[in-house]
């Protein structure tokens, strides 16, 4: 057969098998076949994306490290004065990471120790704490031990010299440990304070003196966790509660109704967007639940469960994402905060330190390298193996927009 008579038989042989599958009714004259070709293939696997730029300063294997995640490489690799346990803040330009035993403040593009503050102390693994700046001062609290009892220290964040110190819990170290994270409104830094016997209170004081501005009074409903948004504080709970910040009265007290779903409701976590706050948290060993509420007044807008168990929770652009054991996986979903239906979900071997940015997800340890997700949760970057240890972390992109590592 000649190369143009096999041509023409491929183009017969379709139309002549069409025709013989024709049925009473069909029409004889078949409109034209379109011009235009078609080809229908699988989609193709993500391109791993190189517009991923930025910096990752983490603790990995107890060394301070910078990564290139562009070039995915390692810019240089510190000594951790401060061991890996506490939340790491970037501030005018300086990074500030610690531990249970004090505060250290490191040049972000040498990596060189610029100061250091240390605290007596004892190891405790209740010292995940963040640290609030206002102005040229660094707010610090140490953790109670058996050595020493929690305190809220401020530092000049330049040099490391203390300013002033207040202790914030007078309990007895048998009642456990003890810290929290301050926060900072205006001219105030607000801290939980237990007395001896247990009991906890808010508490504000003087940026520059450290002189008590007003006390909320006892309240034992009140976590540790709480947070400050334009002018008011939230604690949320098993019961939430809404306090001025400028006077410490009680705004608004709401109790999350105990149905029978969230009886036993425990591990809240939240997230103030707008007028709205999100708290999630698991009323059984293997179902989460979400709450949305008016900011203003308290009022439940929406109450939803999930028939996951929580693991880790971030949230950011209407978007909930919830980490929570899998089989043999660790599987992040990201779901729709309006109406909580799942968008996407990606599976990965255990669960680690992960952050949310307004492009990507970035998760840290898995196969002993940093994955970043698109917001689609495809894999758009994978560095090589970097370690074995990954702990704490905060990512700034080529903008210069911080992201800490959500720790809720």
């Amino acid at each position: 057969m000649t190369k143009i008579n096999f041509i023409i038989s491929c183009i017969v042989l379709p139309v002549v098998i069409l025709s013989s599958c024709s049925k009473p009714g069909d029409s004889v004259n078949p409109t034209p076949p379109h011009t235009d070709t078609v080809i229908i293939t699988p989609p193709p696997a993500p391109t791993l994306d190189t517009s991923v730029k930025g910096f990752l300063y983490m603790s990995l294997d107890n060394a301070l490290t910078k990564i290139n995640l562009e070039t995915k490489s390692v810019v240089w690799q510190k000594y951790l004065y401060h061991g890996d346990h506490n939340g790491m803040e970037f501030n005018n330009g300086y990074l500030y990471h610690g531990d249970y035993s004090g505060l250290t403040c490191y040049n972000p593009v040498t990596g060189n120790r610029v100061w250091e503050f240390g605290w007596v102390s004892y190891y405790s693994n209740n010292t995940f704490s963040r640290y609030a700046f206002s102005d040229s001062l660094i707010f610090a609290v140490s953790a109670t031990t058996a050595y020493d009892v929690s305190s809220l220290y401020c530092l000049n964040k330049r040099t490391g010299t203390l300013v002033w110190k207040n202790k914030i819990d007078t309990a007895t170290w048998a009642l456990g440990g003890y810290a929290c994270a301050p926060q900072v409104d205006n001219d105030k830094v607000i801290v939980l304070v237990r007395d001896y016997s247990g009991h906890v209170k808010l508490v504000a004081y003087n940026i520059w003196t450290g002189q008590r501005v007003w006390d909320a009074g006892i309240n034992d409903q009140l976590t540790l966790n709480f947070k400050v948004d334009n002018g008011k504080i939230y604690s949320t709970g098993h019961n939430v509660f809404c306090y001025d910040a400028a006077t410490g009265n009680l705004v608004w007290q709401k109790t999350i109704p105990l149905a029978p779903l969230y009886s036993g409701l425990y591990a809240l976590t939240s997230f103030i967007d707008g007028n709205k706050i999100i708290i999630a948290g698991s009323p059984t060993a293997a179902t989460c639940a979400v709450l949305t509420l008016d900011k203003n007044t308290g009022a439940i807008l929406s109450n939803q469960p999930i028939n996951k168990e929580v693991g880790s929770c971030m949230y950011r652009d209407n978007v909930f994402y919830l980490g929570y054991p899998d089989s043999n996986y660790f599987s992040l979903t990201a779901y729709n905060i309006s109406d909580m239906s799942a968008k996407w979900t990606y599976k990965h071997t255990a669960y680690y330190p992960q952050t949310v940015t307004s492009k990507n997800i970035i998760i840290t340890g898995v196969d002993s390298a940093v994955k970043v997700l698109d917001l689609n949760g495809n894999l758009v970057k994978r560095t090589p193996a970097m370690g074995t240890y990954f702990g704490s972390f905060i990512y700034i992109d080529s903008a210069s927009n911080v992201f800490p590592q959500q720790w809720q």
